[in-house]
């Protein structure tokens, strides 16, 4: 297999990401994805001329590099500070391993493979994420009964086990409901036998762990970023839809709710947070 990355001159250091048997052609890509009031994006955005190619509208691109992936067949990409991490397996079907890609160049490497549950039960690799000079990571069973929340260092290869299904009293964790920003881990556990959601994090730099807050009901999404927690609740009062949204520094004590309810896809960045809303179809940033 050939992975194929293209750079972005003077603007994100990676634009666009192919996974491809060789043949494949690389179409061209274009951007993705505390306090004030939601602010509606304007109808007619104004073009930033460093994006814009002149006379073409095109976006223009940086040297394309590939890296020969050989029999690992890769099934994601995410991109980190230095590099690229790719899931996938060897030689087999699904997602067993992690292998990092620098953009330096040089030779993929191997990050992990996962390892069978304490009974031997097979495991995969549900969902991962990457930022700074991190991958983090959910290895779990089909039944999702036996996980374990971990990350590892891209640059020594370095693993450590955040959390697991034994110490969170055996209750299944979702598996979009953790996120990482390169320095921290945040990630959502429901209580086995319970309504109630624990919502944690975990510095990656001190390998210490600290439990947020204890809630008596779920919490549907978790996304961080440099330090900025956000997390919204999944709640339900007499049939109606009570969800509140949160924004959190993980350096302040608590948390502070959103003035609006973000729906649909939610992004975020340090500075933004932005959301699409199909039932209004309209898309709303909020600074």
């Amino acid at each position: 297999m050939l992975l194929r990355f293209v750079r972005h001159r003077g603007w994100l250091p990676l634009l666009a990401l192919c996974l491809l048997v060789a043949g494949c052609d690389l179409g061209s890509g274009g951007p993705a994805g505390g306090g004030g009031g939601p602010t509606p994006i304007p109808g007619t955005p104004t073009p930033n001329p460093a994006l814009v190619a002149t006379g073409t509208g095109s976006v223009t691109l940086g040297k394309t590099q590939e890296y020969r992936l050989g029999s690992f067949s890769a099934t994601a990409v995410a991109a980190a500070t230095n590099g690229l991490v790719v899931a996938g397996t060897p030689n087999a079907i699904g997602t067993t391993a992690l292998a990092y890609a620098p953009f330096a160049g040089g030779s993929v490497k191997s990050l992990l493979k996962v390892t069978p549950a304490p009974d031997g039960t097979a495991r995969g690799i549900l969902h991962f994420a990457a930022a700074g000079d991190w991958a983090v990571y959910e290895q779990a069973t089909a039944l999702g009964t036996s996980w374990e929340l971990g990350a590892v260092q891209l640059s020594t290869a370095k693993a450590v086990i955040i959390d697991t299904a034994t110490k969170a009293g055996g209750s299944a964790l979702p598996a979009t409901a953790f996120a990482t920003d390169g320095t921290d881990v945040a990630w959502a556990v429901p209580v086995a036998g319970q309504t109630n959601t624990v919502l944690r994090a975990f510095d990656l730099t001190t390998a210490t762990p600290r439990t947020l807050l204890t809630i008596p009901f779920g919490i549907s999404d978790v996304l961080l970023a440099n330090r900025l927690l956000y997390y919204r609740t999944a709640a339900f009062t007499n049939g109606q839809n009570t969800s509140t949204s949160w924004l959190w520094w993980l350096t302040q004590p608590k948390p502070q709710q959103l003035d609006a309810k973000a729906a649909g896809n939610i992004t975020l960045n340090s500075r933004y947070l932005a959301w699409d809303d199909a039932n209004t179809v309209t898309v709303t940033l909020y600074d």
